[in-house]
C-alpha cells in the first residue's frame, strides 16, 4: 500500500471555498481533517485540505505550518476535477505558498474532462525523478519576488520538455504591476494604470509632503492606490 491508497481523495480548494463563501462553518470540517491527520500521520491530502481551510477562515500562520507537513510527505495532489471518461491529462507545476501563489486551476476544470495532477516544486521540494503521465504542463507558480529564481530554474528545465507548456516561466516572470505598465501603457488603445514600485521611505516622504508624487509616478494626481509588493485580495492595500 502506498500513500495516496492510505488516504482519502482531497477536498480542493474549489469545494472548500465555495462551502466557505456559502456561510458554511468550517470549524467541524477542520476538526475531522485534524482527526484523519492524528489518525494517519501520512494522510496529506488530510493536511492539505487543512492548510485551505486555515487560509479561507484567516489563519494564515498555522496554515503555511500544515502546508509544509503535507509537502514534506508527498509533492503530488490529484485533483477532484475529472468527470467521467478523461479526455486530457493536465500536469501543474505548483509553489508552496497562500492561496495567492499559484493560479487556481481547480476552478477552470471542476466537473470537466481533465485530470488535473499538482506538483510542488521549490528550494526544499525538488523535483521527482519520475512524473505522472500527462498531456500538457501548466506552470501554474504566479509572478512573485519570492517565485522569481524558482521560475528561473523551471524555465530551464521546460526548455526541452517532450509535452506541449501552457504559462512559460519567462513570460510569467513579466507579470509583475511595475512591469505590466511598463510593457503595455504606450500601446495604442490601451488605458494602462501607471503603476511604480518605491521604497516605504519615499513614501513616507511624499505623505509628508517632502516628495511630489510626479517623482515617482508620471502625469500622477491623488488618490492613488498603495499597496505592499506582492500582495493581493485586499492584503495591506490603502
Amino acid at each position: 500500500m502506498n500513500r495516496h491508497d492510505a488516504q482519502a481523495p482531497l477536498i480542493g480548494l474549489a469545494a472548500l471555498m465555495r462551502m466557505a463563501y456559502s456561510g458554511a462553518d468550517l470549524t467541524p470540517l477542520g476538526a475531522q481533517l485534524i482527526e484523519r491527520a492524528e489518525r494517519n500521520p501520512l494522510d496529506a491530502n488530510a493536511l492539505m485540505d487543512l492548510s485551505t481551510a486555515l487560509q479561507l477562515k484567516g489563519n494564515r500562520e498555522v496554515a503555511m505550518s500544515m502546508q509544509a507537513q503535507a509537502l514534506q510527505i508527498q509533492q503530488l495532489y490529484h485533483a477532484p476535477s475529472a468527470k467521467g471518461a478523461v479526455a486530457m491529462r493536465l500536469l501543474a507545476l505548483m509553489g508552496p505558498g497562500d492561496l495567492m501563489a499559484n493560479t487556481p486551476l481547480e476552478f477552470l476544470l471542476e466537473d470537466s474532462d481533465v485530470a488535473l495532477d499538482m506538483l510542488y516544486v521549490g528550494a526544499d521540494l525538488p523535483a521527482p525523478a519520475s512524473l505522472p503521465e500527462h498531456d500538457v504542463l501548466f506552470v501554474a507558480i504566479g509572478e512573485s519576488d519570492e517565485n522569481l529564481p524558482l521560475l528561473a530554474e523551471i524555465d530551464a528545465a521546460v526548455k526541452d520538455w517532450p509535452r506541449p507548456v501552457l504559462n512559460r516561466p519567462d513570460r510569467i516572470a513579466w507579470l509583475s504591476r511595475d512591469h505590466a505598465c511598463a510593457r503595455l501603457k504606450s500601446l495604442p488603445g490601451v488605458a494602462m494604470p501607471v503603476t511604480a514600485r518605491i521604497a516605504r521611505q519615499a513614501l513616507e516622504r511624499i505623505g509628508r509632503g517632502e516628495l511630489a508624487l510626479s517623482a515617482v509616478l508620471e502625469d500622477a494626481a491623488f488618490p492613488i492606490i498603495v499597496r505592499p509588493v506582492d500582495s493581493h485580495a485586499g492584503r495591506g492595500l490603502d
